[in-house]
């Protein structure tokens, strides 16, 4: 089975089906979900799809009509705990931003898919002269937006203005829940002035195979695939890392580019195996979890997406959430309390599900604090 054309590339073969279940999946949200189902790879630039059909768009409607942001953490984004210590998703990428080929000191900015506003608030403390412009589908955050220093507008998406000219577009988070990337980021370029910059960052399905299973994300992205798009659309790619935000990919391009950007940046295409490896990763972790802990409680370490995506499986067992981020300590998730390490129940094991170029870190610290750790994503050898 397959699907017509790659939106990345080009291909005349959408991809090869794969089917997820027995995995079951979760909501970007980081809510159970209660299904997964078919996945399109193109073994042409590393894609995936998910079957984008009227029953994954009802799915969407559900999800998107309930949607709470960040709820763990009372409205406020993630942290990002690295070797230099702990940051806000935001303000790591553009501090790496601004520390490789920069931005405009000026001009304006347009957030598309701006959520609460986290990228925005960061925006105007590290560039306190640009204008900023948050978009999004609904209105919901829309006095939350409005009320940021240095925001201008508020627009939803529909009612977006393609006369506008923005110096900086920035797409976090956001581009791998829209059904035409290509037509997107061709009307985002449009938006832009000649010397214009946009900022992507989406996950990475290569590093963290928990994004397949994420229900209302459309597309999947490799660093590959995601170069592919960007050629499509006629931007110039001056950095693409996967190490600026572990497990994710941010890109930096520019619509017409100096000497100085590098337009031939070229990335090892994922394989066909890559990705029923990582499938094979999510199905080892879920067999870790049953033969570690049988039908006993058991804490998980995190309170996000594959937090989440273990409830579904393991719901009735689950006894509470460990997390390093003091602004979730003490709060609670899916109706269980997010313990510290230093105040969770040492007799209880932990299984932690995160992305495994993360669960590694984890593992060896938990280990360091005296915990029995039964399940850890990519470590089922």
């Amino acid at each position: 089975m397959e699907t017509s054309t790659c939106p990345a590339c080009g291909s005349g073969r959408g991809g090869d089906a794969v089917d997820l279940s027995p995995l079951l999946g979760v909501t970007s949200d980081c809510k159970p979900w209660s299904q997964s189902g078919l996945i399109y790879f193109c073994s042409r630039c590393g894609l995936i799809q998910k079957q984008l059909n009227e029953s994954w768009r009802e799915d969407c409607r559900i999800i998107y009509q309930n949607y709470e942001m960040y709820s763990q953490g009372d409205g406020q984004e993630q942290s990002i705990f690295l070797d230099d210590g702990a940051m806000p998703r935001s303000e790591r990428l553009l501090s790496n931003v601004m520390n490789g080929y920069g931005l405009p000191d000026s001009g304006s900015l347009i957030d598309i898919g701006c959520g609460n506003g986290s990228f925005l608030k960061v925006a105007h403390r590290v560039l306190p002269k640009l204008k900023l412009t948050g978009v999004e589908w609904d209105g919901r955050h829309k006095a939350m937006i409005e009320a940021i220093p240095g925001v201008q507008a508020f627009i939803e998406f529909d009612a977006l203005n393609d006369t506008a000219i923005y110096e900086v577009a920035v797409l976090i988070h956001a581009l791998e829940h829209m059904e035409a990337p290509r037509e997107i980021l061709s009307r985002i370029a449009r938006l832009l002035n000649d010397n214009g910059h946009l900022v992507i960052q989406v996950p990475d399905w290569v590093q963290n195979p928990l994004d397949l299973v994420i229900q209302d994300h459309a597309f999947h992205f490799s660093q590959n695939s995601l170069q592919y798009l960007l050629g499509q659309v006629g931007l110039r790619i001056a950095e693409l890392h996967n190490d600026w935000v572990p497990k994710e990919i941010s890109l930096h391009a520019v619509k017409n580019g100096s000497d100085t950007v590098k337009p031939d940046i070229v990335h090892n295409r994922p394989s066909h195996r890559d990705l029923t490896d990582g499938i094979g990763i999510l199905s080892g972790f879920i067999k870790q979890c049953y033969d570690s802990f049988g039908t006993k409680p058991f804490y998980v370490f995190g309170s996000s997406i594959g937090a989440a995506w273990l409830a579904s499986h393991f719901d009735e067992q689950i006894t509470g959430w460990i997390d390093e981020d003091p602004i979730r300590q003490g709060r609670t998730f899916l109706n269980r309390p997010i313990h510290s390490p230093e105040s969770a129940d040492r007799s209880i094991p932990i299984a932690i599900s995160l992305a495994p170029v993360v669960a590694k870190k984890v593992f060896s610290r938990m280990r360091n604090l005296g915990f029995s750790i039964g399940a850890v994503v990519g470590l089922q050898d």
